[in-house]
């Protein structure tokens, strides 16, 4: 339940950031075919640990396009720890590892996001760093996403959007309806004068009711 969780919250955040760049898409990543991870952390690991790294995890699957940035979801039981990112380069060899942007509330729950930029890689591996962990304590990741724009180019660079162009019509140049005279429609001609009609609130009705009629425009008829 938790893995779905975490992949629905992790595609409505793709959804957010697609309203900035739509082009923007993205898959699960796993890493020794594990999409997540689950780690307590105990006196004795920590102990065991070389050079205050907790955990490195495997290398991740190879992903279906190259990758722009990463997305982190889990909990963390302890704040005092540093999440690290490093990519595949283009000549095999492994980038530095990387500070992304984390974010941990109050109940443990975390994100991270880190940006791949420059790059064509397709394979990432994170890390996690003691800076003055206390145990017990846990890891939990529920899901990692792997998020790439769907239309890169060969040579690494993003197409611009180009807004489609405006068409501006005047409202002048709207060619008016023909007129077409009583005579022309063979109408016959009004007899007589005008006749005021009696009552005089039957007309005030008729004309009222034309604009938006109210009892309060009829007027009291005088007797």
């Amino acid at each position: 339940m938790k893995l779905f969780t975490a992949w629905f919250l992790l595609h409505i955040t793709l959804m957010l950031s697609s309203f900035a760049n739509a082009q923007e898409s993205g898959e699960m990543l796993l890493f020794d075919k594990k999409p997540n991870l689950k780690m307590k952390l105990t006196r004795s690991t920590l102990q065991k640990s070389a050079e205050d790294v907790l955990y490195e995890s495997p290398i991740s699957k190879k992903a279906a396009n190259p990758l722009t940035g990463s997305l982190f979801n889990g909990t963390l039981a302890n704040t005092n720890l540093t999440l690290h990112l490093s990519y595949e380069q283009d000549d095999g060899k492994w980038s530095k590892w990387l500070d992304g942007k984390m974010k941990i509330f109050e109940n443990g729950r975390f994100w991270a996001k880190f940006d791949l930029e420059n790059t064509s890689s397709q394979k990432i591996k994170y890390r996690f760093v003691n800076r003055g962990i206390r145990p017990p304590a846990g890891i939990e990741i529920y899901a990692v996403e792997g998020v790439y724009i769907k239309s890169i180019e060969k040579n690494g660079h993003v197409p611009q959007r180009v807004p489609k162009r405006i068409r501006y019509v005047q409202i002048d140049s709207t060619p008016k309806p023909a007129v077409v005279s009583r005579e022309q429609w063979g109408a016959k001609p009004p007899v007589g004068n005008y006749i005021p009609h009696n009552p005089f609130q039957f007309a005030q009705f008729i004309q009222d009711f034309q604009q938006s009629w109210s009892v309060h425009s009829v007027r009291p008829r005088r007797g």
